[in-house]
């Protein structure tokens, strides 16, 4: 929330790619694709396009319009971002990644899926 404030901005995006220290390579590689599939279906960069570490002004909230649920949620925010002129900016976040948590999110399937998914909702538009 500090964040919004000292940027004035209505929406933060955390990256954990500012510093990319402790992420697995395999995660990187997944995260660096969705950012350039994010960039080419709906025109928005980021360094984080998968990240579910953000913050919105009631103001910038009250303006999204999500349609899709599960992974692609996370490009579609930045969609919205994007198509609303929500002011964003992104601030460096770390994770802690153990046995548990590299079991759950992106799979190369889960990917996949999720590519085909937001390549539907950018025809869809």
């Amino acid at each position: 929330m500090r964040a919004i404030e000292e940027h004035q901005v209505d929406a933060v995006i955390g990256s954990r790619l500012l510093k990319a220290e402790g992420m697995p390579f395999v995660r990187r590689v997944y995260n660096r694709i969705g950012n350039v599939l994010t960039y080419v279906l709906f025109g928005i960069w980021t360094t984080d396009s998968q990240s579910g570490f953000r913050a919105f002004t009631r103001a910038g909230a009250e303006r999204l319009e999500l349609k899709t649920n599960r992974m692609e949620v996370s490009s579609e925010f930045l969609k919205e971002i994007h198509d609303k002129k929500i002011s964003f900016c992104e601030i460096p976040c770390s994770v802690t990644y153990t046995d548990y948590s590299l079991s759950k999110g992106q799979s190369f399937s889960v990917g996949v899926i999720t590519a085909m998914k937001l390549i539907l909702r950018r025809l869809m538009n």
